[in-house]
């Protein structure tokens, strides 16, 4: 199972070794020819004779001169090979290229050609401290490859960062670039962490089986890797026509004769609309608490309406809406003051609105009420659920809280949180 870094694992590039153009801090070119063949500028540490295919000048001044060239990987100050010791930028086609220390989105916008989370220094050049290489390995002579721990990743920016031969799992979130040492399904591999997924055998990276948790795209050996499904980061989930022994184990959440069907159980299998749940069932909203008032959603699933049978054929409480199976064997809805999940949670003249204690069913206008805060409005009069009149509370929660717009009369709840 995985255990670290595993927001690294959403939209993964795969395993990539990257390919900087251009020469770095005197390194050759991408055509094979030595950058510093640039023609040495003036004493201020220009150089107005930069190769075309990107070479930066070995003599670049002690102030952090600048370089004119068409450049894509770039040289900056900080390196043992002649840059500008207090930081010089090198400009190109595409602006200024960023200093060490920056945060950064790809390798091709660090002065140092090395992008981990911030420009660091590549292999080869100098270093204090493991802290400023890309590697995260500071050496005797500098900058230097790392290998993976017994628990733990090695990092990169590009392959030469990584010993053995281990290729660099580049991924860029937020617009941060993250990387890892490892390779892929089919790699040769030590240990699990030398594959992405976390699964040697016998000397090779093994695709992961149905139910394994923390996967990535690509991962699993039947089926995909579902992010967000039963409480979990990510899980390996069988498709239509694939084996199983248990809901869980398919995409749609129903395993019928030992296969994993077309139609979405409703178990909490996904839907888009009812027509996507098997017989019976119905495409609810999941709802999200954010805050105090719905402000978005967790997306839609299937689940066993109010009188749906839960003893055999909606998976017992599981599989109903309010995650309440009667005593009779059938889904029984959600009443006022429970607590509800979805949209179909509660009972009929009822909806599942925020509360203080989470989310709660509440009487909707014109239904029977013994108090205010059976309302969803907030505002009992009569024995009955009503709209809240001008100045009256639209946006305070109570214990069940007011609906917002929809519970004034006039349908506009204002900044102040009254009707207007």
């Amino acid at each position: 199972m995985k255990t670290i870094l595993m927001l690294v694992a959403v939209g993964s590039v795969g395993c990539l070794q990257s390919n900087i153009n251009g020469a770095t801090n005197g390194s050759p070119t991408s055509s094979g020819t030595p950058a510093a063949t640039g023609t040495a500028g003036s004493g201020s540490g220009s150089t107005a004779a930069a190769s075309a295919t990107g070479g930066s000048s070995a003599a670049a001044s002690s102030t952090g001169g600048t370089t004119a060239g068409s450049v894509t990987g770039s040289s900056t100050g900080g390196s043992s090979n002649g840059a500008g010791t207090t930081g010089g930028t090198t400009s190109g086609d595409a602006g200024p290229c960023k200093p060490y220390g920056a945060q950064c989105g790809g390798n091709g916008e660090c002065c140092t050609a090395a992008c981990n989370q911030e420009c660091l220094e590549p292999v080869g050049h100098t270093c204090l401290g493991d802290g400023d290489c890309s590697s995260g390995n500071c050496g005797p002579t500098g900058c230097a490859c790392s290998t993976p721990a017994q628990s733990q990743y090695a990092v990169c920016a590009t392959a030469s960062d990584c010993c053995g031969g281990l290729g660099c799992q580049l991924t860029v979130i937020s617009g941060i670039q993250y990387g890892l040492c490892c390779n892929p399904i089919g790699g040769s591999c030590q240990g699990d962490f030398d594959c992405c997924d976390q699964n040697c055998v016998n000397g090779q990276c093994q695709c992961l089986p149905v139910g394994s948790e923390e996967c990535a795209a690509g991962e699993c050996c039947l089926g995909s890797c579902e992010f967000g499904v039963q409480g979990l980061i990510s899980l390996c989930q069988n498709g239509a026509g694939d084996p199983c022994t248990v809901p869980e184990a398919c995409i749609s959440s129903n395993c019928a004769d030992g296969t994993c069907s077309t139609c979405s159980g409703s178990s909490g299998g996904p839907c888009a609309t009812t027509a996507d749940c098997c017989s019976g069932g119905v495409c609810a909203q999941a709802l999200i608490l954010n805050g105090v008032f719905l402000e978005g959603d967790g997306g839609s699933a299937c689940c066993g309406p109010t009188g749906a049978d839960c003893d055999a054929g909606w998976n017992g409480v599981s599989g109903c809406c309010s995650l309440t199976c009667g005593a009779d064997g059938l889904c029984a809805c959600a009443k006022v003051g429970d607590n509800c999940y979805n949209s179909d949670a509660c009972c009929s003249g009822e909806a599942c609105l925020p509360s203080l204690t989470g989310y709660a069913c509440c009487q909707l206008d014109s239904q029977f009420c013994l108090s205010g805060y059976e309302c969803c409005s907030g505002n009992c009069q009569e024995q009955s659920c009503a709209c809240v009149p001008a100045g009256g509370a639209c946006g305070v929660a109570g214990f069940i809280a007011p609906q917002g717009p929809a519970a004034c009369c006039s349908g506009a709840c204002g900044d102040a949180g009254t009707c207007l």
